[in-house]
């Protein structure tokens, strides 16, 4: 099993790889961009056999494409959703979409929902231990502190709600209230 140290350098390695392909594709002006993984691997700093493991990751999320054969491993082209999200990771936390508000319907979808989960750990329906429904609860206040606030944040709110999610799957064996509360998560587009 990988540890929290390896995970995060193939997170790094991966993330690296993302805006130095940004980066060659900048340096031919975005037009029909032809990258050589040897060059991608050399500007990263990895071998050839890691680069291609890499760019099998980055292609499964269509940050780019395979283009050719040719050069050490092939030619690659970054694609638009990897140009946004280099620009997203080169601009950093606190910009891009950060200050996008979410809307009034998505507000009121969110806090409807939060109302039957907090109902749910008051009557015991959502099931698991006391753990899990202090992590939920403090989850949800987040998102209730976030919404309170006077712009509450796309993003912001998103990596929380994506936190719930993934606390609310850890339960062992999941209630159906926590089963329909789970598939009823608003979505914050």
């Amino acid at each position: 099993m990988a540890d929290a140290e390896s995970i995060n350098l193939r997170r790094r390695r991966r993330r690296d790889a993302l805006v130095a392909l940004y980066g060659l594709a900048e340096e031919q002006g975005f037009e029909h961009p032809r990258i050589d993984m040897g060059a991608l691997a050399d500007r990263v700093g990895v071998d050839d056999g890691e680069m291609g493991a890499i760019a099998q990751h980055l292609e499964s999320l269509d940050y780019l494409e395979f283009v050719a054969m040719g050069g050490r491993g092939g030619l690659v082209m970054i694609t638009e959703a990897g140009i946004a999200a280099a620009e997203e990771e080169i601009a950093g936390p606190d910009h891009g979409d950060l200050l996008e508000v979410i809307t009034v319907t998505e507000q009121r979808a969110l806090e409807a929902w939060m109302q039957q989960t907090r109902a749910a750990i008051d009557d015991g329906s959502i099931g698991g231990d006391e753990e899990f429904k202090a992590q939920v609860l403090s989850l949800l206040d987040a998102i209730n502190a976030t919404l309170k606030g006077p712009r509450p944040s796309r993003k912001l709110l998103r990596v929380v709600v994506r936190s719930l999610s993934a606390v609310m799957l850890t339960v062992g064996s999941m209630s159906p209230k926590l089963h329909q509360l789970v598939g009823s998560i608003p979505g914050l587009g």
